[in-house]
């Protein structure tokens, strides 16, 4: 899906973001300001969750590392659509497509992380758990990253329900 917008989008600058997240209202400008300090070639929010629990606040206090490990797509993604096509843009993939992408963006250049943060649904984390679900979620990353196939570690991760 993100691949199809951004192969839509008119732009110079692409954002990727989660239907279930909300901007802040300093987004447009923190990006223009972010991209003028910095030279970067991409970078993303922070994340906050709509929902106070301290575990969550924790996760999300987490996020304001600008690291791959500590970056996902529920914080957007804002890139240069030059950038986005030098490196290939989103490849298919059933989960993770946001990590793998973001290793390439760091490689291509500078990824920085302005200090706003996004607000994103903690309905997972309630669902499943708050422990639980970030036990799951770094149990995914951690076999991805000693090369299980996505398609594989996809069939593990519990869809949403309809509704």
């Amino acid at each position: 899906q993100f691949h199809a917008g951004a192969e839509r989008a008119k732009g110079e600058v692409l954002f990727f973001v989660h239907a279930d997240s909300v901007l802040p209202p300093s987004a447009r400008s923190t990006i223009i300001t972010a991209w003028a300090r910095a030279g970067a070639v991409a970078g993303s929010f922070s994340l906050a969750f709509d929902r106070k629990h301290w575990l969550l606040d924790a996760l999300a206090g987490l996020s304001r590392i600008n690291h791959a490990l500590t970056t996902y797509g529920d914080q957007g993604l804002f890139v240069w659509r030059e950038t986005y096509h030098a490196i290939g843009g989103y490849r298919p993939m059933p989960i993770l497509e946001d990590l793998e992408i973001q290793h390439r963006l760091r490689r291509a250049g500078r990824f920085v992380k302005p200090p706003h943060a996004i607000t994103t649904s903690s309905r997972r984390y309630v669902r499943d758990g708050i422990v639980r679900r970030q036990i799951a979620n770094s149990w995914i990353v951690a076999r991805y990253l000693a090369g299980a196939s996505p398609s594989r570690l996809a069939r593990g991760y519990q869809p949403e329900p309809e509704g």
